[in-house]
């Protein structure tokens, strides 16, 4: 998995029906790079970085939009239209 993938899947629309799904692809970029890459190697160490700035990011964006539990992957919910938010910009309703 990679941003560029994400970013394709969510102005086509369709992959993703939740936040919960974006974010569970974004964590499995860091997961990966921390698996395929050694321990203690600067790659790896960015990933971990990475990660932590992307859960806080992940955070902050539940707060603002109210989220307040984490749903399952692929659950319908009222904010099942991500693509469209990614597109034209959120606002809440």
């Amino acid at each position: 998995m990679d941003f560029m993938t994400i970013k394709k899947a969510l102005l086509k629309g369709g992959k993703f029906v939740t936040f919960e799904d974006v974010f569970t692809e974004i964590q499995l970029i860091w997961d990966n790079c921390k698996t395929y890459n050694i321990a203690g190697s600067e790659i790896y160490k960015l990933a971990e970085y990475m990660e932590k700035l992307s859960k806080r990011t992940v955070q902050k964006f539940r707060a603002q939009m109210g989220i307040q539990q984490i749903q399952a992957p692929s659950q319908p919910s009222k904010y099942s239209c991500f693509h469209k938010c990614f597109r034209k910009g959120c606002r809440k309703e």
